[in-house]
C-alpha cells in the first residue's frame, strides 16, 4: 500500500523567554569542533489514546512545550557563526506539521524505510546545516489520529545522550512535571575547550554510494542464545549490545567475502562511545555536547572470526579505550592529543582502500520508550538509517531485552546478507511492530475516555482532562 506524506505547515519555534545577552555566545567544545556538520535523527510513534484531544490541540501543546524547553536548551535555537561559537540569537528551530494518508496501525504492520525518511524534517542526515538550523522537528498525524514525532538535531552541538536529555526535558514540560531535566551547558567546554581557528571538518560526501537498508529484530530469547554462544573465558557474560554487534559484524563480513572474491582482506568496526562516564572526573549524563569518541576494531583475514573471538576483541579494545580517556592530561597539548588520537586513527582507516569499514551506533538503554508527552508512551522508536552510508543502528524494542537493528550495506553485500541462514536463525526480518508490542496492541489503538488523566509521574487526577491539567503548567 502506498503511503503519502504531505507536509502542510512549517513554523519557526523560538524560546518562550528571550536568552539573556550574557549568554549570547555559546562556545563549542573540542569534540563539537571535530565532528562534521551532520544531523542525527530518530522517530517516536504514538497511538491515538484519546479522541477528545484534536490533532490541532496536540500540535499546539507540542509547540508550546517545545518553546518552553528551548529556554533551557537555548543554543539549539541559535546559529553557528564560526568553528567554535554558537550565536544564541533565538532565531529558533523548525517545526513541520504533516499528514499521512494511512492508519498508523497499517504502517506499523511492515515499516517501509523510504516512508520513514519522509517522517523526518530533513531529506539527508549528511547534508550541511539546513539554513543553519540546529534542530528540526516534524510531527506527522496519521488518519487514525496516531502520530509520529521525527527529531533531527545537529551533531555540531549535541550527541545522542544530549538529545535524549532534551527529549526528557521536553516531555517533562509537556506533562507538567515538577521534575524537569536541567541540562549542564558549560561542563563540556570547561573540560575540553575549543581550539581557536580550528579547521572546519570537510562535509561527508555520501551520494555516490548505493546502499540498501533492512530491518531485523532480535527478541530477548534469541539474544540470550547469542550471549551464550559469544561467552568465553575472557568474556564470560557478554552484554546484549556486544553480542548483537559482533554477530551482525560477522554476518556483514561474511556477505562481503561472498559478494566479491576481491574484497579487502581487512575489516574495521567503528563504534561511537559515550565518554562521560570514562573521563576523570566523570561528567554528568545531562552534560550537553558531542561527548563521544570513535572506537576502532580491526579484523584481518587471519583473525579468528568466531563470535566469541570477535566479542573478546571488542571487550579488549573497549578496555583500552577506557584507559585512554581515563588519563589525566598533562597540559593542554597532551589533552588535545588524547582527544584527537581516536579520530585520527579512524581517519587513517577510512582512507585505506585495503580496509572495509563498518559503522555501528547503539541507542540501547537510553530510555526512549519513556518519552511521554502526556498522551502515553511511544509504541515504537525507530532510528532510520542515513541514506548512502554503510551503517548499522541498534535500538531497544518495546518490552524487555529485545533489540531492533537497521542494517545498511552495499547492494551486492545485502544480496548475500539477507539470505544468511545463520542470521535468519536469530533475527526476524522486518516483523510487524504490533506483534512486537504484544498485549498492548488492542488497548493502545482503542480510543479512551477522558474521565481520568494519569500524570506521567504516576499521580492520578480523576475527572480532569489532559488539556485542563496542562493549562496549569503552560
Amino acid at each position: 500500500m502506498e503511503v503519502k506524506i504531505e507536509r502542510i505547515k512549517r513554523e519557526t519555534i523560538k524560546p518562550a523567554t528571550p536568552t539573556p545577552p550574557h549568554f549570547r555566545n555559546y562556545k563549542l567544545c573540542l569534540f563539537d569542533q571535530i565532528v562534521p556538520a551532520m544531523y542525527g535523527s530518530l522517530i517516536l510513534f504514538y497511538p491515538n489514546n484519546n479522541d477528545s484531544i484534536t490533532t490541532a490541540q496536540k500540535s499546539h501543546l507540542l509547540k508550546k512545550s517545545l518553546s518552553a524547553t528551548l529556554t533551557r536548551y537555548y543554543p539549539l535555537a541559535g546559529r553557528i557563526n564560526d568553528s567554535s561559537i554558537v550565536e544564541c540569537n533565538d532565531q529558533g528551530v523548525e517545526y513541520v506539521e504533516a499528514r499521512a494518508s494511512t492508519l498508523l496501525s497499517t504502517f506499523l504492520q511492515q515499516p517501509d524505510c523510504l516512508v520513514l525518511h519522509q517522517l523526518l524534517p530533513i531529506d539527508n542526515e549528511y547534508e550541511d546545516l539546513i539554513m543553519g538550523v540546529l534542530l528540526l522537528v516534524q510531527v506527522t498525524f496519521f488518519a487514525c489520529g496516531g502520530y509520529a514525532i521525527g527529531i533531527s538535531a545537529s551533531h555540531k552541538l549535541i550527541d545522542a545522550t544530549s538529545k535524549t536529555s532534551f527529549i526528557r526535558s521536553w516531555t517533562g514540560i509537556s506533562c507538567g512535571s515538577r521534575e524537569v531535566v536541567q541540562p549542564d551547558l558549560n561542563i563540556a567546554v570547561s573540560h575540553f575547550p575549543p581550539i581557536e581557528s580550528f579547521p572546519v571538518p570537510p562535509q561527508v560526501e555520501t551520494k555516490h554510494l548505493k546502499s540498501v537498508s533492512k530491518r531485523y529484530v532480535f527478541d530477548a530469547s534469541k539474544i540470550e542464545e547469542l550471549r551464550a554462544t559469544a561467552a568465553s573465558s575472557t568474556v564470560p557474560r557478554p552484554n546484549r549490545v556486544e553480542a548483537v554487534t559482533a554477530f551482525l559484524w560477522k554476518c556483514s563480513m561474511k556477505a562481503s567475502k561472498l559478494s566479491n572474491s576481491n574484497s579487502p582482506q581487512r575489516y574495521a568496526l567503528f563504534q561511537t562511545m559515550n565518554i562521560r562516564k570514562r573521563v576523570v572526573p566523570p561528567l554528568s549524563q545531562n552534560s550537553i555536547g558531542n561527548l563521544i569518541a570513535p572506537l576502532c576494531i580491526e579484523c584481518t583475514e587471519e583473525s579468528r572470526t568466531e563470535l566469541k573471538d570477535l566479542v573478546a576483541e571488542m571487550r579488549k579494545r573497549i578496555g583500552e579505550f577506557i584507559e585512554h580517556f581515563a588519563q589525566r592530561p598533562n597540559g593542554r597539548d597532551h589533552a588535545i592529543q588524547v582527544i584527537c588520537e581516536p579520530f585520527k586513527k579512524v581517519g587513517a582507516v577510512m582512507l585505506d582502500d585495503s580496509i572495509k569499514p563498518y559503522m555501528f551506533s547503539s541507542l540501547c538503554n537510553f530510555g526512549l520508550y519513556d518519552a511521554d508527552f502526556g498522551w502515553g508512551k511511544p509504541i515504537w522508536v525507530s532510528i532510520p538509517p542515513p541514506k548512502h552510508v554503510i551503517v548499522t543502528t541498534l535500538v531497544d524494542i518495546r518490552g524487555v531485552g529485545g533489540i531492533e537493528a537497521w542494517v545498511s550495506l552495499t547492494e551486492e553485500d545485502m544480496t548475500f546478507f539477507e539470505r544468511d541462514q545463520e542470521l535468519l536463525a536469530f533475527a526476524t526480518p522486518n516483523p510487524s511492530v504490533l506483534n512486537m508490542s504484544g498485549s498492548i496492541r488492542n488497548t493502545q489503538f482503542a480510543a479512551s475516555g477522558i474521565a481520568t488523566y494519569r500524570h506521567c509521574c504516576g499521580k492520578v487526577y480523576p475527572g480532569v482532562t489532559y488539556l485542563e491539567l496542562i493549562g496549569r503548567h503552560l
